[in-house]
């Protein structure tokens, strides 16, 4: 008993079963997802011998090779049992036992209970079956038969138990290596293909280029639709980014929505910048994720072999800079490191705190820029930008808090301070009674449930009339237009207030939806404005916006309006609404009252 437990314990306890299998019945195991192995490779056709052949003519096999350990006992070429060496010459190490014995058959000596397994029974099935049987049979082995139940040869179960630790090995060196979900390297081979990489451009004097991508706002698509989707869509990108690659370069996943992708063999970094151009057109592709098509952007940090840095930490460390700078710009975007990114660095470690603490103590203020009718010039309202002055740090861009905001779940809270500072500024501005006031809002914070309610308390909170309030939300929120989202923003619509699509022009709202859309307002990004009078293309563009959307019932707001041409310009096409610098720069609560006090005459800081 001793030794079977000693046995017992030499295998993996996963290998182990309870004995629910009667010894001598066929295995056949496995099935889908199981890991099906040929036992072809382990097994021997050995010599075999009929149950009614004579114990000494057995014993003669036995003694004429001294390798034979057992013979399978076969019946019309169906196993029915085993003689083993060591029970057979036992019983006639004494002359007059085979005497006494040595005319009787096979049948009387063989073991007619032995293990028989199917040639593709799984040998992680099998070897716990060899486990449950006991020692005596595992020395002896086992037979194996065809899908006939003929007899087809005969296992040996240590070359059996060494396929199966070869196996374990293999596995845990996958798990080691490589991620479990996507089946890319993980973080450690990644570390040790760097190496390589950069042990090969040092000989033959070439670039590496690292880069760090990161989908740009996978949490909401977690949140959204649930983290099987997100599985989905990580496995999708990571096909789709392997697919565009060169043979010798390597992409890895770090985890969560983070890859990393070496490119080797470059001859600079117009090389690298072709590759990740690729990249990113196939990566944008739309996703089919829970009956919808999900539209997906990265952010892209890139560092430079041997221009940035020599070894793989320093290396490492840039490009994640450069990710960052990526994510402060915009995201959708790709960086290349620079030495002015090293400012930034400690930025990721303390602005999320920092952001916490503006919004606990009301740092974070609205600023408030006029919007005029086109025609008559009259004020229709004002839009409250959000504005954050530092107490260290100076003035914080837009760009870099509000996508901030959005990564650390702080964006609802963002919305609701500018909304509530904002309503309750305007409506003690006599100059602003029965105009509109304008607030941006996050496209992350519509697709919450919770959404339309937060938002009418704080309006009521904050007196503002529902039909004097306009949402404007970026064209990101239409990339994906899900009718639950489509239905919130119509119920809001039918409690008076209107939607805005901001910075139209820059998106990618596709115009075959356009139409459905329930919105009130395009306004065309400032990047359209500021050339339109010198290139006759953008001219036309924006001609073309404007009459779209007039035919759409829409009414077409200018943003970055700030020169005379550009305002007659926009009034002879037809243009609604205008906005810019020319008209009235973004100014505090109490700057902007005095302006409306004054008559709007002048344009403030001209």
């Amino acid at each position: 008993m001793g030794q079977t437990n000693a046995v017992e314990d030499a295998v993996p306890a996963a290998l182990r079963r309870p004995p629910d299998v009667p010894p001598g019945t066929t295995l056949q195991v496995g099935g889908p997802g199981s890991t099906q192995l040929s036992l072809a490779s382990i097994v021997e056709r050995s010599r075999s011998i009929a149950s009614s052949t004579l114990a000494l003519e057995a014993l003669d096999l036995f003694l004429t090779n001294g390798d034979l350990r057992v013979i399978p006992v076969v019946d019309r070429r169906r196993p029915v049992g085993l003689v083993s060496r060591q029970i057979l010459v036992e019983t006639f190490s004494r002359p007059f036992r085979r005497d006494l014995f040595g005319r009787r058959t096979v049948s009387d000596f063989m073991d007619p209970n032995p293990i028989v397994v199917g040639i593709d029974t799984d040998i992680d099935e099998l070897a716990q079956r060899l486990v449950t049987a006991g020692l005596q049979q595992m020395l002896d082995g086992f037979l194996v038969v065809d899908a006939a139940q003929r007899y087809a040869g005969i296992g040996n179960v240590q070359a059996l138990l060494n396929e199966v630790t070869k196996r374990q090995q293999e596995h845990l060196h996958r798990l080691a290596h490589y991620d479990a979900l996507t089946g890319l390297p993980n973080r450690v081979l990644f570390r040790d293909r760097l190496a390589m990489a950069l042990g090969q451009a040092r000989r033959n004097g070439s670039q590496v280029a690292l880069a760090f991508i990161d989908i740009d706002h996978f949490k909401r698509i977690n949140d959204a639709l649930g983290h099987p989707a997100g599985d989905e869509l990580l496995q999708v990108v990571a096909r789709r980014l392997q697919g565009v690659l060169r043979g010798p370069d390597t992409l890895a996943r770090m985890g969560g929505d983070e890859f990393t992708l070496v490119l080797t063999d470059l001859d600079g970094p117009a090389d690298a910048v072709h590759a990740l151009r690729r990249l990113r057109e196939r990566l944008t592709d739309p996703i089919p994720l829970e009956g919808h098509a999900t539209v997906v952007t990265a952010s892209i940090g890139v560092a430079l072999y041997p221009d940035d840095a020599l070894e793989i930490d320093e290396l490492v460390r840039k490009a994640d800079i450069a990710l960052y700078a990526s994510k402060r710009a915009g995201r959708d975007t790709a960086s290349f490191f620079d030495a002015t990114h090293g400012a930034f660095d400690g930025d990721s470690l303390s602005m999320e705190h920092d952001l916490r603490l503006a919004l606990q103590q009301g740092e974070i203020k609205p600023v408030y820029q006029a919007v005029f009718e086109a025609a008559s010039g009259r004020l229709v309202g004002a839009e409250a930008l959000a504005r954050w002055h530092h107490l260290e740090r100076g003035p914080v861009a837009p760009a870099t808090f509000v996508p901030l905001a959005e990564d650390c779940g702080l964006i609802g809270r963002l919305d609701q301070a500018v909304l509530r500072q904002a309503g309750a500024a305007v409506a003690a501005m006599p100059g602003m009674s029965g105009k509109r006031l304008s607030v941006n809002t996050s496209a992350i914070e519509i697709r919450s449930p919770e959404f339309v309610e937060e938002l009418l308390a704080t309006a009521a909170e904050a007196g503002v009339a529902l039909d004097r309030l306009q949402l404007e939300i970026t064209e990101r929120l239409f990339l994906e237009p899900r009718k639950e989202i489509l239905d919130r923003l119509q119920g809001l619509r039918d409690l008076g207030i209107r939607i805005a699509i901001d910075d139209f022009g820059i998106g990618s709202t596709s115009l075959r939806v356009l139409h459905r859309l329930p919105v009130d307002v395009l306004k065309i990004d400032r990047s359209f404005i500021s050339g339109f009078c010198e290139d006759p293309r953008i001219d036309a563009l924006v001609r073309a916006v404007i009459d779209m959307g007039h035919a759409l019932e829409l009414e077409i707001v200018a943003e970055g309006v700030e020169t005379d041409e550009q305002a007659e310009r926009l009034r002879s096409y037809g243009c609604d609404l205008l906005q810019g610098y020319l008209l009235g720069r973004p100014l505090p609560a109490a700057e902007f009252e005095a302006w409306l006090a004054a008559g709007c005459i002048t344009p403030p800081g001209s």
